[in-house]
């Protein structure tokens, strides 16, 4: 509660001045406030919306299996087994990464890899098709496409889930 009648506040006042400075002084800093104190409006803080009530969801229902799958190793490991195309990983055991020019045992860095009980998902990168560079700025990061679903069968779990439950949007 501290953190919500102190700390938010005061970094909502923070994010509204670097706001009104970033736009060179075209926004007002109480316009500012109010929307990132009261209804944020900004990626970030829709993504932290969703993972709270992804996450209240499954608490209120006994964590239902379908959860499991917002964890991305998860995801990609049940993804492969099942056949859905999903980005490939290393299956090396680990990989060590070293910076080229330091020496003395300096700038070594080695990750276990989750295909062997690691935390790390190790890939190669990917980069967008030429056909999507195109359409894009240079230097662009991955572009990726999301399918996103509605589905009432989460709204009774005691009922069995039916596919005509369950919409792309």
């Amino acid at each position: 509660l501290g953190f919500v009648l102190t700390a938010n506040p005061a970094v909502c006042l923070i994010s509204s001045v670097h706001l009104w400075i970033k736009s060179r002084g075209k926004t007002s800093i109480a316009d500012e406030y109010a929307t990132r104190l009261l209804a944020p409006d900004d990626w970030f803080s829709y993504w932290r919306l969703n993972c709270r009530v992804a996450g209240l969801h499954s608490l209120l229902n006994d964590h239902p299996a379908g959860y499991d799958m917002e964890n991305k190793w998860t995801f990609l490991d049940e993804g492969e087994r099942r056949g859905v195309p999903v980005s490939p990983t290393l299956k090396s055991p680990a990989i060590v990464v070293k910076h080229r020019n330091e020496e003395g045992g300096m700038g070594i860095y080695f990750y276990k890899n989750a295909t062997d009980g690691g935390d790390w998902i190790i890939q190669e990168r990917i980069d967008n098709s030429e056909w999507v560079s195109s359409l894009l700025p240079p230097n662009p990061p991955l572009s990726t496409f999301r399918v996103i679903t509605q589905s009432h069968a989460s709204i009774d779990i005691t009922k069995e889930a039916r596919p005509e439950d369950i919409t792309a949007l």
